[in-house]
């Protein structure tokens, strides 16, 4: 279980925007049978529990940086990955 706090911040290098605080909280889990052959193992990760979502990045797009008079119209937004359910099975070749 991994939980990672990100504290209030700015949004870009101008300090034009803020980005709000975000918690997150992730799950990984792995089984391995490591005396058997192939040694087969099991993983089941789960990111973004509570499926938060905030913006993480927020600035101008590539396309505005070449007319700065037009950033304000296609800000660049990204946001916090949803939450995300992985499933592995793996093997190892000797």
């Amino acid at each position: 279980l991994l939980y990672t706090h990100t504290d209030r911040s700015w949004g870009n290098i101008e300090h034009t925007g803020t980005l709000d605080a975000r918690d997150m909280l992730n799950f990984n889990f792995k089984v391995t049978r490591a005396d058997l052959r192939f040694a087969p193992s099991l993983s089941l990760v789960v990111n973004n529990i509570t499926d938060q979502r905030k913006v993480v990045s927020a600035g101008e797009s590539p396309e505005s940086m070449a007319e700065p008079a037009r950033a304000l119209e296609n800000p660049t937004v990204g946001y916090t990955r949803p939450r995300t359910i992985i499933v592995r099975l793996g093997a190892e070749f000797r």
